[in-house]
């Protein structure tokens, strides 16, 4: 094993964006087994709000995208309350890499 250096953002969406995104999505069935999404970040993370406001809007053009092509998002996000109200997330400052083959980049 492996540890990388990276901490990371769990983020799974809310109640409240399934209210607004729900809808559009064609597959219904898929946000059922909707899962939670991980994404690495650089390992020093002192302040969960600005780690949040610097990657937010990424991350929630990316939720969104998975679930729904072609289409701009109902909502906004202009901060870290924004943000944290259409998705949970926990922050992590670990990651072990438990498999010894190298990721490939996509």
């Amino acid at each position: 094993m492996k540890t990388l250096n990276r901490a990371f953002l769990y983020v799974h969406p809310t109640e409240k964006f399934w209210q607004l995104v729900g809808p559009l999505v064609e597959d219904k069935d898929f946000i059922a087994f909707h899962e939670p999404t991980i994404y690495l970040i650089d390992e020093d993370i002192w302040d969960e709000e600005t780690v949040i406001k610097k990657y937010m809007k990424k991350i929630a053009t990316n939720e969104f995208n998975q679930l729904v092509e072609h289409t701009e998002m109902p909502f906004e996000i202009n901060d870290a309350t924004d943000f944290t109200s259409y998705f949970k997330v926990d922050i992590g400052g670990a990651v072990v890499d438990c498999i010894s083959a190298a990721p490939e980049r996509i």
